[in-house]
């Protein structure tokens, strides 16, 4: 009775990995049509959780993993080269590995967003407990990288007489950054909810969505920034525009005008679109006119920048690749994944007061607001307006100890691109790990 009720234990304590609902959409047992893949950040999480249970940084999105405590021995294998559409081809060659390994996902290629298997896995973004302890301790996280703690890029050696030269010096001007710092890369375009092409969830959620351009140029810190804003009205279909505004970083209005949806209004929303019955009387652009405009109006290389923009391009019903969101790169909580709105962002960040007239919203006065908010951050740096990365943050009643007027930010402050390895985080818990 009793061995079996320690058998019983034993069993129940025994680890366990089960895919949970993200996981099912990326495994190969979903049709392909409908499969969403994961990213190699994905599998290291999984390795952090697996070997440092304890000290894992994050949980993972894609599987859960039960009673890790309990795993002795953990080994992830790379096959550089093999693709799907191989192990596809050839599963009769594979059928050892496919038993041996029931749960299969299919994993977008570090390659496509210009990384690397070894970047994705060893270098494990610093959190913000770690950054502060770090500049706690040396001052700056850049004397962390000197100290050769951490690293800024896979590679990096940078140690004291060794490299450090290398080290930026000052932010150049006007601008702290370059405008592709803050584009959303091709995971938070997925996060965020962005009208992609591709198969998926994406090709149900996005069939007859245009895409701005039928060929894009690379973007660069030279290309030309357009913010956007779009207003809504309620239809018997949802939601569907009924205004836009785009200006240009010169903060010309370069495209407005009001459309009339192509169903039967419901719902106009005046105290948040300012759409009446009255303003689109007579009004005979439709959303394909829109579209045909932008596709025509935007360069190949242009940003949108917008607030929560992908709810304006599931409006225009359009895809864009370069994208500066500034409900993603503004947070004054701390908390990632909780926005704010742009009328308080506008307060705080520019002293300037919008939304505040009560026939409701203007476009093109939303669009002016993202537009000098992103180039606030442009001038100001990275960490700027993010809580998060530990940047400034001003009081509720828009003033604070702002950072210098050359736009410099504080060392201790400019966090952004810092990492540690994933075996020096291993070796502090006491893990022993081998690469072959």
């Amino acid at each position: 009775m009793r061995t079996s009720l320690r058998r019983k234990r034993r069993k129940e304590r025994c680890p366990e990995f089960q895919l949970s609902s993200t996981g099912d959409h990326a495994s190969l047992l979903m049709a392909a049509h409908s499969r969403t893949p994961i990213f190699m950040r994905d599998v290291q999480t999984l390795l952090l959780n697996a070997v440092v249970p304890d000290h894992a940084p994050w949980p993972t999105r894609w599987c859960n993993l039960l009673n890790a405590d309990r795993i002795s021995r953990t080994v992830a294998m790379v096959v550089d080269g093999l693709s799907l559409r191989d192990l596809q081809l050839h599963q009769d060659l594979m059928k050892s590995t496919l038993t041996l390994f029931p749960h299969q996902t299919e994993l977008i290629s570090p390659a496509h967003y210009g990384t690397s298997v070894a970047e994705e896995i060893l270098n494990v973004p610093l959190s913000m407990t770690q950054k502060h302890r770090l500049v706690q301790q040396l001052g700056s996280l850049d004397g962390a990288v000197q100290a050769g703690l951490i690293h800024r890029q896979w590679g990096d050696t940078s140690a004291p007489g060794g490299g450090g030269s290398d080290l930026p010096q000052a932010l150049p001007q006007p601008a702290a950054i370059g405008r592709t710092a803050l584009l959303l890369d091709i995971s938070q375009l997925m996060e965020e909810g962005y009208p992609l092409p591709g198969a998926g969830l994406y090709s149900k959620a996005f069939r007859g969505f245009v895409p701005t351009k039928d060929k894009y140029k690379p973007v660069t810190d030279d290309s030309p920034m357009f913010a956007v804003d779009c207003e809504m009205c309620l239809t018997r279909e949802g939601s569907e525009l009924t205004s836009i505004s785009v200006l240009s970083e010169a903060e010309e209005l370069v495209y407005g005008t009001l459309v009339r949806p192509d169903n039967p209004i419901t719902d106009y929303l005046t105290r948040y679109s300012g759409i009446t019955a009255e303003r689109l009387e007579g009004v005979t652009t439709r959303l394909e006119d829109v579209q045909r405009d932008l596709r025509r109006l935007l360069p190949a290389d242009a940003i949108l920048i917008g607030q929560s923009f992908n709810n304006d391009l599931r409006a225009l019903q359009m895809m864009h690749p370069y994208i500066i969101d500034t409900s993603v790169i503004f947070n004054i909580t701390g908390v990632r994944h909780r926005k704010t709105k742009l009328s308080l962002l506008s307060y705080m960040f520019l002293g300037e007061t919008i939304q505040n007239d009560e026939t409701g919203h203007d476009a093109t006065e939303d669009a002016l607001a993202s537009l000098r908010l992103v180039q606030r951050k442009l001038a100001r740096g990275y960490a700027y307006g993010d809580a998060a990365q530990g940047g400034y943050v001003p009081a509720m009643n828009g003033t604070g100890p702002e950072p210098a007027d050359d736009g410099a930010l504080p060392a201790a402050v400019n966090m952004d691109g810092y990492y540690t390895s994933l075996l020096s985080r291993m070796d502090e818990v006491g893990v022993t790990t081998a690469i072959v």
